[in-house]
């Protein structure tokens, strides 16, 4: 479940939906899971209407399942760096990254999905950008759809590639 205090100027109000986007980095697609999939409040009240006005103070908590068809497997990962948000990996030359329809196991995400398990977590996975298969290299992976959502917006990653 996650929890947000909304923070804006006295007096202030703006439409939930506008807020939890432009502050907290919600894509409108995820908007659109949370609202037809997840649990959703404001102030312990179901809510539902993207209109519907928040202002300083208001508590908005939503809950998201996972719906990832990913196995959870436990492959070896090389793991470079975590925190509560993001995962970097060291992604070998020949593993894909996502499962395909002909090949849905042995693949990073499948890896992932296990190391999230065994560490009692219920996660899914969000890589940020991809690798081919045959590529090496970091690969960087967000915990949760926003940070997904916020690093993508960014358009901040730099890839160098070395032959």
């Amino acid at each position: 479940m996650t929890e947000l205090r909304v923070d804006l100027p006295a007096g202030e109000m703006c439409p939930v939906k506008a807020y939890l986007m432009r502050v907290h980095g919600i894509s409108g697609s995820l908007w659109k899971r949370i609202k037809h999939h997840g649990a959703f409040a404001l102030n312990g009240s179901p809510a539902i209407a993207a209109r519907t006005m928040v202002k300083d103070g208001d508590r908005i908590t939503y809950d998201l399942p996972i719906v990832s068809t990913v196995v959870p497997e436990a492959l070896p990962l090389s793991i470079v760096y975590e925190d509560d948000d993001l995962l970097v990996l060291d992604k070998p030359a020949g593993q894909l990254v996502h499962p395909t329809t002909k090949e849905t196991r042995g693949t990073i995400a499948n890896a992932v999905r296990g190391y999230y398990a065994a560490c009692g977590v219920h996660l899914d996975v969000h890589p940020c950008h991809r690798l081919d298969r045959n590529t090496s290299g970091l690969l960087l992976i967000a915990k949760h759809p926003e940070v997904q959502y916020q690093i993508m917006r960014q358009n901040a990653l730099r890839r160098e590639y070395l032959a």
